[in-house]
């Protein structure tokens, strides 16, 4: 599949899905032997327009012919910006379980391109007294592609649902915030056959106020923030997880009353991973390490937040939820300045079953499993971090393919984990159920 001549002609380079999955290939190429029969005149490039072999231009019957003074009417996106397709949504991750939908479109030349997105909470960490189970997430972004780089801008309107645990007093507290952010900013992409980078640059403007406190002001958050991803890891046709390579995240952000947040504060992250050949076909050793630091003015500084069974799915992830991978404890079980997190997965694929239920819209491609261990902490600096939470365990997970274009991968395990500032009984075992892949 798309064939691509070399430009000395001596060689083609094509898509193909030999040896267990889709990779690039290259094949030496003969231009005579492949004209046999007469000459055909080449295309004009992006024309999109075809032309038989003895065909010639502004022969009667030319796609490519136009009359005198006709020069065509000039590009409008509009007709082809509506909407196409709806996609269901389903996320599971530290702040609970949400279900939504989103839609979103581009023009047919992909210069434009947006996104609209709601959510609905179904389950929730704090008690569901503060949260109204009838107001959904929203979001909406929009993107013009046909610079380089990229422009976007995105806004949000959400309610953060999570728990403070006091380590010192043994207490918790439920906590719920709404916030509403407005980001405009610019993509770098760099793309190469086995390699892609992103440079994201941009400013965000943050509010968030409580809704369950005393003290309902509104608290200003307001930053500058730049990030750089770079991948090597590919999902190759039959791939139960990114393989063979690695993905490196660097991100920073800095809280600026020049901005007019409440204060100033920077933070840091790093998020390195490995994706290596495991043992057989398509299993993987995926390892990862993450670290990240805050500082600054205690209404403006980013918290860091250990523990939940996944990560987001974005590498430009600001959140307080972005490096704190440790499966079996909850969400926000420990929480700090700084943190410190590794990694380290086996998976493996279990059964390719490739089967549906009769004519209903759900196709089970294949199962898959994995073992684990995650260890990480927090504390105020990097320099003084606590003493560290540990947990291994098991997956299972399934790939499916919903209303016959959803891809989705469910995930159940259960871990033993460790959790030092637990009451009692400091080791335990959990369950636990993911979308998507852990990291």
């Amino acid at each position: 599949m798309w064939p691509e001549i070399s430009a000395d002609g001596a060689s083609i380079a094509f898509v193909s899905a030999h040896g267990g999955g889709f990779d690039v290939y290259e094949a030496p190429f003969n231009a005579s032997a492949a004209s046999a029969g007469a000459p055909v005149e080449p295309w004009p490039a992006g024309s999109g327009a075809r032309r038989s072999a003895h065909q010639g231009v502004g022969d009667p019957g030319d796609p490519l012919s136009k009359a005198p003074g006709d020069e065509g009417a000039p590009y409008s996106p509009w007709q082809t910006l509506w909407p196409r397709a709806w996609t269901p949504l389903l996320i599971s991750d530290g702040s609970g379980v949400q279900a939504g939908a989103r839609v979103s479109g581009s023009d047919v030349l992909g210069y434009h391109a947006y996104a609209i997105e709601a959510l609905w909470r179904l389950t929730s960490p704090t008690p569901a007294a503060s949260v109204s189970a009838g107001r959904p997430d929203w979001s909406a972004s929009y993107v013009y592609a046909r610079w380089r780089p990229s422009l976007l801008v995105a806004l949000s309107d959400a309610i953060d649902a999570y728990q403070l645990h006091d380590a010192a007093t043994g207490t918790t507290v439920n906590v719920d915030e709404e916030q509403r952010e407005v980001f405009a900013g610019m993509v770098v992409p760099w793309r190469r056959i086995r390699t892609s980078s992103d440079l994201l640059l941009g400013v965000d403007l943050s509010g968030r106020r409580s809704l369950n406190g005393s003290n309902p002001a509104l608290r200003r958050r307001n930053a500058v923030r730049a990030a750089w991803t770079v991948t090597t890891a590919h999902l190759f046709g039959y791939s139960i997880s990114p393989e063979r390579g690695t993905r490196t995240t660097v991100t920073s952000e800095h809280v600026s009353p020049l901005l007019g947040a409440d204060g100033q504060a920077v933070s840091t992250t790093c998020d390195a991973r490995v994706y290596a050949p495991g043992f057989g076909g398509h299993h993987v050793l995926a390892f990862r390490v993450a670290a990240g630091a805050g500082t600054g003015d205690p209404r403006s500084r980013r918290v860091f937040s250990l523990g939940g069974s996944s990560l987001p799915a974005s590498p430009f992830s600001f959140g307080r939820q972005a490096l704190g991978l440790l499966r079996g404890l909850d969400a926000d079980t420990l929480t700090g300045l700084s943190i410190g997190v590794a990694n380290a997965d086996y998976r493996f694929p279990l059964s390719r079953i490739e089967r549906g239920v009769g004519q209903w819209p759900v196709f089970l491609k294949t199962l898959h499993g994995a073992v684990f261990a995650d260890v990480g902490s927090t504390g105020r600096s990097l320099d003084s971090l606590g003493e560290a939470a540990w947990s291994v365990g098991a997956e299972l997970a399934s790939d499916l393919t919903i209303g016959y274009s959803w891809g989705l991968t469910l995930a159940g395990g259960v871990a033993w984990s460790h959790d030092p500032t637990r009451a009692g009984t400091q080791s335990h075992a959990t369950a636990f159920i993911r979308t998507g892949y852990a990291f």
